[in-house]
């Protein structure tokens, strides 16, 4: 993001320190410096106000789990947190910028909507707030951030467990791992949580997401461990975050699952062929199998060129790790996703077939990568349903 000023100087956003941060140079390039530093990220300049030379950013400054709204002037001084609020923040500007429109939830308050004064912060009105009382009514479990250790123990990890409705501790419960994994992106956040989640919990499911080693939020190192072979670390990673919750007592190691959408449907393909050892079954929706057939400005920008990094490439396609597979898979795709190709199933499920493994796909007719409309919503997650109730 780079924005150009009247006065001819210039203000983006570089991970040149480590982490991504808001610097500013004279027009000629000639000089630039830093406006903000620490190891913490900013994600967005969403308005410079050059006559006070005030920057209003979104950032994880005071948590990696939470993105914040900030003001800072040109010469880093005077740093203000606008949405002090517990949770992730969401900002609308209105078109006078004195004012703005903060959405945020956290993980144990449904979404609220204020009205702040933009220099300070201060609420001006409430313009909405979630009836929590719907929830408890519906018997909502809050999920919780927990903490492990990497495989290597060179690492401390994040995620995200939703426990079965109704958890006892002296039982052992089937967990299904709901993942994406894609470079520099973050799933486990401070906020209100899934819908589906929550019925999966109903159903007796412990539910899990975690942010491997390559995801982002953690600095340009942490997010770069991804380059050249996307799949090293999620797959290390997530064995990791499995066996800390088998430690723990509470989850059956035999019934794990997986499941996930685009690149988590990616994930999912990846779990059941190269981490097969501790998966048993899962549903990959709209996913990328090879990235050779993925687009190349998406794919080269972690993978590099295939002729220079060949190995990488078969390390990342989940073909090369099929033949180990040893559970169950059910892929649906839309015909017309547009997005990752429905080739990407067509050759994990040609080569299933060839290697006798226990394979199911669903092709919904004249959808796109969302595979909306006409009641395919509706019977995808049906069908997901039945299928793990089936195989766990």
């Amino acid at each position: 993001q780079i924005k150009f000023l009247k006065d001819g100087r210039i203000v983006w956003i570089s991970e040149q320190s480590g982490y991504k941060h808001l610097w500013m140079s004279k027009h000629s390039g000639s000089t630039s410096w830093a406006i903000t530093e620490g190891k913490w990220e900013v994600s967005k300049i969403v308005y410079i106000d050059e006559k006070e030379e005030v920057i209003y950013f979104i950032s994880n400054k005071e948590s990696i789990f939470e993105n914040k709204f900030f003001s800072i002037r040109y010469d880093g001084t005077d740093l203000k947190l606008l949405t002090p609020e517990d949770g992730n923040h969401s900002i609308t500007l209105l078109g006078t910028n004195s004012y703005f429109i903060d959405t945020f939830s956290s993980l144990k308050k449904p979404k609220t909507i204020l009205l702040k004064e933009m220099r300070t912060g201060d609420v001006i009105r409430v313009l909405a707030e979630t009836e929590i009382k719907q929830y408890i009514d519906y018997e909502w479990e809050n999920p919780k951030i927990i903490n492990f250790p990497s495989s290597d123990s060179s690492t401390i990890l994040h995620g995200l467990l939703l426990l079965p409705r109704d958890y006892g501790k002296n039982k052992k419960y089937p967990l299904i791992v709901h993942g994406y994994g894609m470079p520099g992106t973050q799933i486990v956040w401070n906020r209100w949580g899934s819908l589906w989640s929550q019925y999966l919990s109903q159903q007796g499911y412990a539910v899990f997401s975690m942010d491997s080693r390559g995801m982002g939020g953690r600095g340009e190192n942490f997010k770069n461990l991804s380059y050249g072979d996307m799949s090293k670390y999620l797959s290390k990673d997530h064995i990791a975050g499995v066996k800390n919750l088998i430690d723990l007592g509470f989850v059956n190691p035999s019934r794990i699952g997986a499941w996930g959408w685009s690149g988590g449907g990616y994930f999912t393909c990846l779990m059941l062929t190269r981490n097969s050892e501790y998966f048993k079954t899962g549903v990959a929706i709209a996913p990328c199998t090879d990235f050779r057939l993925y687009d190349t400005a998406y794919t080269e920008r972690y993978m590099g060129s295939i002729n220079e990094n060949k190995s990488g490439y078969d390390s990342t396609n989940v073909l090369s790790w099929l033949s180990g597979m040893k559970g169950n898979l059910l892929i649906m795709h839309g015909s017309n996703d547009d997005n990752v190709h429905m080739q990407h199933t067509s050759k994990f499920v040609d080569r299933a077939l060839i290697l006798g493994k226990d394979v199911e796909w669903l092709i919904y007719p004249d959808r796109d990568h969302g595979i909306y409309g006409k009641g395919a919503r509706k019977h995808l997650y049906k069908k997901m349903i039945e299928y793990f109730n089936r195989n766990l």
